[in-house]
């Protein structure tokens, strides 16, 4: 009897073993899952920039271009840095309650650096 107790207990010590085996096998490709579809994704989103600045290079001429809008209550100047391999928006996004950011290509920067590349300074 003790003897059979003993073997169901490693068997159960083998079974859970075997469990958690799979659990952390099926961890492992849940992670490699999400890490594919945020390359791709990233993937996508590159392209989709590379697609929107080639046709930002069609619109603009090379040099520099400024334009003004409102839009939701918020003031919005872009600038537009075309050069021969290199297209730069950036732009001021002013708002109602008195804020003032500054953005290149998507990206937050300082007023210092935006005043600098655009030429201000």
């Amino acid at each position: 009897l003790a003897e059979e107790r003993k073997k169901a207990e490693e068997a159960a010590k083998v079974q859970a073993k075997m469990e958690e085996q799979k659990k952390i096998q099926q961890d492992i490709e849940e992670r490699k899952a999400k890490a594919i579809a945020a390359k791709l994704n990233q993937e996508k989103q590159s392209q989709n920039v590379a697609d929107e600045l080639s046709k930002i290079k069609k619109e603009y001429p090379l040099g520099k271009t400024v334009e003004e809008f409102e839009k939701y209550g918020m003031k919005i100047t872009r600038t537009i840095m075309v050069e021969e391999k290199i297209i730069k928006v950036y732009l001021k996004v002013k708002h109602p309650w008195g804020e003032t950011f500054y953005f290149r290509n998507s990206q937050c920067i300082s007023k210092y650096l935006y005043d600098i590349e655009i030429g201000k300074l």
